[in-house]
């Protein structure tokens, strides 16, 4: 069945019903483009679609996409498509991605990040924060993206046929002090990326120059992809697995003759737990799906129609900082429409206590504006300095307690005496540590029990100016 037909070549992916998304082509969107152009007289785009300084756009995944819009700021987003020579790559979370248009705020850069889509055909964006980090989740092929950028601005030239010459130049003046705070808080610019992760191969049959039935990818010599294609799309089974870092060590360090002699099926004997399983037709994700840890333990499952979540997810605790149980996400085409969210380990798992009453740290914790948690598992004594523990746990309001695998007591840090609780269960670590295995040496919680963040060295640091007692970031 094909869920996604060729039509003259261009394969048109349906839009969410009732979601803020497009059943758009890059080619439709050159086209609206166009229009909202032919509809400004010159004088009159200045402003509301002002040219950047920039050359021919040469790089070889936005160039064809950008080929008419070219380097633009769009006044009515606030938005500038950066030129080539300014755009800049980030590898903050879920590997490379390249900034490639951004926006002013008070305190930095708001960028736009592409990179190739798992589920979903064609390069996706991400929302980027001038702190580095990725919204949740991805917003949609570039042409999407583009149609929602220009539609005010064919709203615009829909309503008014003429704008009075106080606007433009008013436009204009905003425009160009915009352009000068964007310009001024970019980072130093960076040559596009490889998608490609070093030491991946794939191999598989091309048919007419396009991916056709099995492919596996090789990563340290062992496969930890498989995935069926027809006619260059995914179409099929897909399985990824987690490979260990103990055997990406190995392999590195092995000789090409050494290499020559490995035995095929001692490597794939010691390829990690699956990371994911599930079916992808006509290039996007269409079924269900399930994700897993380096140890096996389900992470989250749901179904997927045309690249888009519907019905129930669950979301195990390995998956999400916080939780103990398991949560549950309700999507309708695409849109999480509810949810059910157990109570926070903060507020339901019973820690035992050497000299009182079991309970949960909320209770331990009702009187203070955050708490810090205090690995213990090694030994209850820490080696932290004294004046900076001291620092760290004499800020107001915030109390110091430590966490043992087993032994409640009491222990010291930085040579003041803390109450030790044990978490035989090991639920708080599944809900704060950083990698489900531990604690950091030391985990911040705000008021409520959300993570704040943790460091395995803070023998010099201080919390981030972020931190605020009883605050989130």
């Amino acid at each position: 069945m094909d869920l996604f037909p060729l039509a003259d070549g261009v394969r048109s992916v349906p839009a969410a019903p009732g979601a803020r998304r497009y059943d758009v082509t890059i080619d439709d969107v050159n086209r609206r483009l166009r229009a909202v152009l032919a509809g400004l007289p010159a004088d009159q785009q200045a402003g509301l679609i002002t040219p950047l300084p920039g050359g021919a756009d040469d790089d070889t995944d936005l160039g064809p996409a950008l080929a008419v819009c070219g380097p633009r700021l769009l006044l009515e987003r606030d938005l500038a498509i950066l030129p080539p020579e300014l755009r800049f790559n980030s590898t903050r979370m879920f590997g490379v991605h390249r900034i490639f248009a951004a926006k002013r705020w008070v305190n930095g850069v708001n960028g736009y990040a592409i990179a190739p889509s798992d589920f979903r055909p064609g390069m996706s964006v991400w929302a980027h924060s001038e702190g580095g980090l990725f919204r949740n989740g991805e917003y949609g092929p570039l042409a999407e993206w583009l149609a929602e950028q220009i539609e005010p601005l064919e709203a615009l030239v829909a309503d008014r046929t003429e704008l009075e010459p106080e606007l433009v130049d008013r436009l204009t003046q905003q425009a160009a002090d915009l352009w000068e705070g964007i310009e001024s808080d970019l980072p130093d610019a960076q040559p596009r990326p490889s998608w490609d992760h070093p030491g991946e191969e794939w191999s598989g049959e091309l048919v007419a120059g396009r991916p056709h039935g099995r492919w596996t990818m090789t990563n340290a010599g062992v496969v930890v992809r498989e995935e069926h294609y027809r006619n260059g799309l995914r179409h099929g089974p897909t399985t990824r697995w987690h490979l260990e870092d103990q055997v990406k060590q190995q392999y590195a360090s092995l000789s090409m003759e050494q290499l020559e002699e490995i035995d095929d099926d001692w490597l794939e004997s010691v390829r990690g737990a699956v990371e994911r399983v599930g079916v992808f037709v006509d290039g996007a994700a269409h079924g269900e799906f399930r994700f897993f840890d380096k140890k096996g333990r389900p992470l989250q499952e749901g179904r997927y129609v045309r690249g888009w979540p519907e019905g129930r997810w669950t979301v195990h605790p390995e998956a999400a900082r916080g939780l103990a149980d398991a949560a549950s996400v309700e999507y309708s085409a695409g849109i999480p429409v509810s949810w059910t969210i157990p109570p926070l380990a903060f507020d339901a798992v019973q820690v035992e206590r050497g000299d009182a009453p079991a309970g949960p740290l909320a209770s331990l914790a009702s009187a203070a504006s955050g708490v810090i948690l205090v690995d213990c598992a090694q030994t209850s004594e820490h080696d932290l300095a004294e004046g900076d523990a001291q620092d760290l746990a004499g800020l107001p309001g915030l109390l110091v307690v430590g966490v043992h695998p087993d032994s409640p007591g009491r222990g010291r840090f930085g040579g003041r005496p803390i109450e030790v609780v044990a978490d035989p269960a090991a639920r708080l670590t599944r809900a704060y540590g950083t990698n489900h295995e531990h604690l950091t040496l030391l985990t911040f919680l705000n008021g409520q029990g959300s993570l704040l963040g943790g460091s395995e060295k803070l023998a010099r640091l201080r919390l981030p100016t972020w931190f605020e007692p009883g605050g989130d970031r």
